[in-house]
């Protein structure tokens, strides 16, 4: 594993810790970070515009008050806006997060820690997704495919 990748792993791992302490299971971990992580993604990557205003990161990033509130109605209402695209990824989704303290932490973490400035964010972005979709759910739970 090159070190690029085995610090993603290490940044992903961190951020399942703070789902995991808010009672998230093993197997939504992916769930909420492709969802948090495409956000921001669409931030550093200048594809914003394909979510409509008030719905997108530093939207998320800038609540205080009822964050958790607030990111739930996010993800209803991608759901149901903004490109095809972000309609498809959104549609049904909802969130396992109980805490406004961990959407918070999260986002925090994330904007800290997933930068994805112009010269690596294509690495990064490489990386996270082909980590996030080596991931599969199934009967018994996320398992990593090998």
């Amino acid at each position: 594993m090159s070190t690029v990748t085995h610090d993603i792993v290490a940044k992903l791992w961190n951020l399942c810790n703070i789902l995991k302490d808010d009672g998230v299971t093993y197997h939504q971990y992916v769930i909420e970070l492709t969802y948090l992580l495409f956000l921001k993604m669409a931030k550093e990557t200048g594809t914003e515009r394909q979510l409509p205003e008030g719905y997108r990161w530093d939207d998320l990033e800038g609540q205080t008050e009822k964050p958790l509130e607030f990111y739930k109605g996010l993800l209803s209402y991608l759901g149901s806006h903004g490109s095809t695209l972000v309609k498809e990824i959104f549609t049904d989704a909802h969130s396992s997060i109980k805490k406004d303290t961990t959407i918070s932490t999260l986002v925090t973490e994330i904007d800290r820690k997933f930068g994805f400035q112009a010269s690596s964010w294509k690495d990064d972005f490489f990386c996270v997704t082909m980590l996030m979709s080596s991931c599969s759910t199934s009967d018994a739970g996320l398992r990593v495919q090998g």
